[in-house]
């Protein structure tokens, strides 16, 4: 017999679908429009690819562009799920999510730009501070992340379990 206080199995997968998501499409336009002087929308997704496959990836066209895409999607997707997962296990999280959710969106971009990115083939330094780009990541990464899972996946203080 289920329990009325536990979510729906699938709730969880559309918050990790919904957040993810949303996420990844700010996250992703921010960045091909924060480019488009420079370079192409389709060099941005490489260069998400080039995590993975190094400079190579610049040379892959429209194959390794895909591969970025999917990459970043796939990653953002995993954000919603790690933030799901605490935001059920761990009081200070589920009991303030409106503040946990920006600072996870903050966490996430100096993770991936100071560790995540270093340890990956990126060709590129990006341990630096971008201010609007940070932004993005608390309001339109972390924020997003947490109004999904709290919409979807039945995520909320508990005072029982404070």
């Amino acid at each position: 017999m289920a329990s009325a206080a536990l979510p729906a199995p699938n709730g969880t997968w559309k918050a990790v679908l919904v957040g993810g998501g949303i996420a990844g499409t700010i996250d992703i336009s921010y960045a091909i429009i924060a480019n488009l002087a420079k370079v192409s929308p389709a060099r941005v997704l490489q260069s998400v690819a080039s995590g993975l496959l190094g400079s190579d990836a610049f040379d892959g066209g429209v194959a390794t562009a895909a591969l970025g895409l999917l990459l970043h999607f796939t990653m953002t997707c995993i954000m919603a799920l790690i933030f799901i997962w605490a935001a059920r296990n761990v009081a200070i999280v589920r009991n303030n999510l409106l503040l946990a959710g920006p600072a996870y969106g903050a966490a996430i971009y100096f993770v991936m730009r100071w560790i995540v990115v270093p340890l990956s083939r990126f060709p590129y330094d990006l341990r630096h501070v971008r201010p609007l780009e940070l932004a993005v990541h608390i309001f339109g990464v972390g924020l997003v992340i947490t109004l999904a899972a709290s919409r979807f996946a039945a995520v909320a203080p508990s005072a029982a379990n404070p």
